[in-house]
């Protein structure tokens, strides 16, 4: 791959296996950060593979942007012709023409996305997740059930750590269903939580309501309740099929634009995308070339040291840890290198460092610059657009990066997204039928008889007169017959009390006296 050129005019390049054992991009603002990515995403896709662009700030849109002619640059720049001729001398310093920018516009199939939404530019996705029955093992069902939990109960604003109740609860209500080859939508969750059946009613010897106590389950399967009825937004479009993706011939780069939404639903739906990710990896064939890159621009929030723990960093560190031996590589970026776990991203191969100041840089990372001989003054004065590559040989080799095949717009907004597909219709939401309730295993038991309870017959009135000569005939009550050592006792209690009494009474008589 063709990322840059040396201070001496050398080409730079790198392996696209190297990915495989991933790879991060640091840099301050400014730095070039967002145009390296790019550049890598470009070399990926003409290597023939395919990725996933998590977009937080908007950037990488940028990457369908493969402009040639005067009328193209016109929807995007009020100075079209100087814009071209700027942007052709930028593809020449790089001995890049116009024809490359079209070889790869006719070879790399680019499709951005706006989830969470269905108008306003960008298409819809769907990776809510179904909670169907997979076919692998226990251990991975019970991991991806315990993950997709988690990003459930932290978009409705609860806790999404893996050990607690309500996620330990859900989990196990999930499998057991699994176990019988039924699914459990999150539908059913209130009717579980309200009515929990028999096999949930104890965890290690603790019972269900001291564990996850009723007031907390009604509490949680209420606020459920309300987010199924707004989450039909999540729900639009097409389904996110990775198996598809990566067997076609064409490669694939689908960017997935998170500006317009919340930090909180852009956890949320980072963590369900990814979680596909890791379940796509789990069924997928080992590969020793890279056939799916993850990228991710900017890893503030979902990546953080401990004890933070976002529904994005459990599938980050399972990616990093066994993506390797399925093809599957990440590109983690971000302009705040302390905000990262480097315990995680100790698996990392290959490290682009731009200009940083000695603030910016964890312990750790300090630690693995001294391990390449590499000085913090060294990144301190690294001009724009140029980096410090740290290659997984233990090598460093200053370059800079290579012109962009894309236009460099910037962020785009919902109304310029707009422009990329002016003629598509806006999709409608998909709403899924409402599941069946949970049927109950019947467990074996005593038969119940049901007998007809015999009439019960009505008291006769009786005459108040008659009831008061009965009075005459009514057996005494007797009395309970109490033990003479507790007679003893009452009498010398009493007995106390009362010299006691007579004692303060004859000392006030002789005090006033």
């Amino acid at each position: 791959m063709f990322i840059g050129e040396s201070p001496q005019g050398k080409r730079v390049g790198l392996p696209a296996s190297d990915l495989l054992t991933h790879a991060v991009v640091l840099g301050r603002t400014g730095s070039g950060k967002s145009g390296l990515s790019i550049s890598l995403l470009e070399e990926v896709a003409k290597s023939g593979a395919n990725a996933l662009v998590l977009d937080p700030k908007g950037d990488l849109t940028n990457l369908a942007l493969s402009l040639s002619s005067e009328a193209e640059f016109a929807k995007w720049c009020s100075d079209p012709a100087n814009e071209r001729l700027t942007h052709g001398a930028g593809l020449a310093q790089s001995n890049l023409t116009y024809r490359d920018v079209e070889d790869w516009r006719r070879n790399v199939n680019v499709t951005i996305y706006a989830p969470g939404k269905v108008s306003g530019g960008g298409r819809p996705i769907n990776v809510f997740p179904t909670f169907a029955c997979p076919g692998t093992t226990e251990q991975v069902s019970r991991a991806r059930a315990s993950r997709e939990v988690s990003s459930v109960l932290a978009a409705v604003g609860g806790n999404e750590d893996a050990y607690s109740p309500a996620v330990v609860f859900l989990t196990e209500a999930i499998l057991a269903e699994w176990s019988r080859k039924r699914p459990l939508p999150i539908e059913q969750w209130p009717g579980v939580l309200s009515k929990p059946a028999e096999h949930l009613r104890s965890f290690g010897g603790m019972a269900l309501n001291d564990f996850f106590p009723k007031g907390k389950r009604t509490a949680l399967a209420r606020t459920l309740i309300g987010f199924r009825h707004q989450a039909d937004r999540w729900l639009c479009g097409e389904a996110l099929n990775l198996a598809a993706m990566t067997s076609r011939r064409k490669p694939e780069i689908a960017v997935f634009s998170m500006r317009h939404l919340s930090e909180e639903d852009r956890l949320f739906f980072a963590g369900l995308l990814l979680n596909k990710v890791v379940e796509f990896m789990f069924e997928t064939e080992a590969s020793d070339k890279l056939k799916l890159l993850v990228a991710l621009d900017e890893a503030r929030g979902y990546l953080p040291p401990y004890p933070y723990n976002p529904p994005t960093k459990g599938p980050i560190c399972t990616i990093l840890a066994q993506g390797r031996a399925q093809g599957i590589g990440m590109l983690i970026g971000t302009q705040n290198p302390m905000d990262l776990d480097y315990k995680a991203l100790s698996n990392v191969g290959t490290w682009f460092v731009g200009r940083l100041r000695e603030r910016d840089c964890a312990r750790d990372l300090m630690s693995e610059l001294a391990s390449r001989n590499v000085g913090i003054d060294d990144v301190a004065e690294m001009p724009q657009r140029s980096f410090l590559l740290l290659d997984r040989n233990g090598g460093h080799r200053q370059f800079q990066t290579r012109w962009c095949l894309n236009y460099l717009f910037g962020p785009m907004s919902g109304g310029q997204l707009m422009r990329l597909e002016p003629g598509r219709t806006p999709v409608q939401p998909v709403f899924r039928p409402p599941p069946p309730p949970v049927q109950s295993v019947p467990t074996q038991s005593a038969p119940v008889v049901r007998v007809k309870p015999a009439p019960v017959a009505m008291p006769v009135p009786v005459p108040v007169a008659k009831l008061i000569s009965y009075s005459e005939v009514l057996l005494p009550v007797e009395k309970p017959t109490v033990p003479w050592s507790v007679r003893v006792s009452d009498l010398l209690s009493n007995l106390g009390a009362f010299l006691m009494i007579a004692m303060v009474a004859l000392w006030l008589i002789g005090r006033f006296s």
